[in-house]
């Protein structure tokens, strides 16, 4: 997949540059909160993000 995200740690940086955005913008703040939360949980992911993706198993992260 050319222009996708490589590992999980650009994957959570995405997020957690959302939700930092998120709270900049003033926007709701359990939106922003989530996708915080959501940079940890991928980080913290003892799994390759892409196979669980691939496997539709991202529910499980």
């Amino acid at each position: 997949m050319s222009g996708a995200l490589h590992d999980k740690y650009e994957i959570a940086s995405a997020l957690r540059e959302t939700g930092l955005l998120l709270n900049i913008l003033g926007e709701n703040p359990y939106k922003a909160k989530a996708y915080l939360q959501g940079a940890r949980a991928v980080e913290g992911a003892g799994e390759d993000i892409g196979k669980l993706v691939r496997e539709n198993a991202s529910g499980q992260v």
